[in-house]
């Protein structure tokens, strides 16, 4: 490579370099010192040394450096001759891991050419996981494979997802591609993995939402009441579609010695959920009354509006609104991470119990939920074909990977 490296500067000059630097990363995200870049020194320096010719033709300039090397010298053994060769022949592309031996060897799946082949590697063997998404070139001589050259994230599993339909494009539904397919798409591909590599280094804030598909603010509205907490309840109850009588909407509420309301909260409800097709009923909101004091807490925009014009229908005059306080995505994210800075409580077990029972009803749901990542199929139906099933793997892996699901009962249930 230093060899490969020197002609390149020599036959193409300062212009010729930047050529390739603009060409390799064209609008991915680069540091500002190239050679500082995290894809200089494996990736960039191979793809420079194998693939990159200078498209102004000139007298040396419409080689790569490797063959320009075997062209202009004359005494390279024939081993090292076969070996660039070999090297120039094998394009970059993307591989699924499929077992790894920490320190030796690691096994590839091509994603988009289905070959499989076991690659010696004692550095990479180490970090790389199972089902992780490794964008490199493999090059075999003499039934021995290794890495030559290879990016320098690995992808998470749910990544096979998005190149599927990719390789669906370009080769025909179920198909895969031929080496050279590969290679005539050495530019998009590879800039496919750096937009990829860097959203994995600096993720995107998620776009939240809740289960009406409204995206999440964390609202709370604020009212003074000019009516009794009794009148209050006597007008919102039927806001509450779950409990089945007053004393049941009642059951934390406080009263006075007299017997008379003082404060009570009020759980916003309705029958049905959109998102979640098993689920009874969706929360909307929690009204609460402490006194004259109302405060109103729901997760979106939407809901708020809807829940003032309520207010506004059942106590006209008797409630007027004060204020809204909006909390930002950026703020709940942060306060999820930091955990709020309380030390955890031990969860109560029949809430232990009931979480166990909503993740139940979820995944056996999810079975005939329509998923965006198997292209809107939802996994019974992906799992009828053999590029569903491929996108069910990759998925599993990645819950795996993420932890939380019941991989090996989901497996089961579609017969995988």
């Amino acid at each position: 490579m230093p060899k490969l490296l020197r002609l390149t500067l020599d036959a193409w000059g300062k212009e010729g370099f930047q050529e390739a630097v603009d060409r390799f990363y064209e609008d991915a995200p680069c540091a500002d010192l190239v050679a500082d870049d995290r894809e200089f020194e494996s990736l960039f320096a191979t793809w420079s040394a194998l693939t990159f010719a200078p498209e102004d033709p000139g007298e040396r300039r419409g080689l790569p450096a490797a063959l320009l090397y075997l062209k202009e010298t004359p005494d390279v053994p024939d081993f090292d001759r076969r070996y660039l060769l070999s090297a120039v022949e094998s394009p970059v592309s993307f591989h699924a891991v499929t077992a790894v031996n920490p320190g030796r060897t690691i096994d590839l799946e091509d994603i988009l050419t289905g070959t499989t082949c076991q690659v010696r590697e004692r550095t990479a063997s180490q970090t790389v996981r199972v089902g992780g998404v490794l964008f490199a070139r493999t090059l075999t001589m003499d039934g021995v494979s290794i890495l030559f050259g290879m990016g320098s994230t690995l992808l998470p599993p749910s990544r096979r997802t998005d190149l599927v339909p990719l390789r669906d494009r370009v080769a025909g539904r179920g198909k895969r591609l031929t080496r050279d397919e590969v290679a005539a798409l050495d530019d998009p591909l590879r800039h496919w993995y750096l937009h990829a590599a860097d959203q994995e280094h600096h993720p995107r804030l998620p776009t939240l939402t809740n289960t009406d598909g409204d995206p999440l603010a964390l609202t709370t509205l604020h009212f003074e009441l000019r009516c009794t907490p009794e009148e209050a309840f006597a007008a919102l109850r039927s806001l509450d579609v779950v409990s089945l009588t007053d004393e049941d909407a009642l059951e934390d509420a406080e009263r006075d010695a007299s017997g008379r309301l003082t404060s009570f909260t009020l759980h916003w409800t309705k029958r049905g959920n959109k998102k979640h097709r098993s689920w009874d009923n969706t929360s909307l909101g929690t009204i609460a009354v402490r006194g004259a004091v109302m405060t109103v807490d729901v997760n979106s925009n939407k809901r708020a509006a809807r829940l003032k014009r309520e207010v506004a229908k059942r106590l006209g005059d008797r409630a007027a609104y004060v204020r809204v306080v909006i909390e930002s995505t950026e703020h709940m994210i942060e306060q999820a991470r930091a955990g709020r800075g309380g030390a955890p409580r031990e969860t109560d077990p029949a809430l232990r119990e009931m979480e166990a029972a909503l993740q139940e009803q979820h995944w056996t749901a999810w079975l005939d939920e329509s998923v965006p990542a198997l292209g809107g199929k939802t996994p019974r139906q992906a799992a009828r074909s053999r590029e569903g099933r491929e996108m069910l793997n990759a998925l599993f892996a990645e819950f795996e990977w993420r932890g939380g699901a019941p991989v090996a009962r989901l497996r089961a249930a579609l017969k995988l």
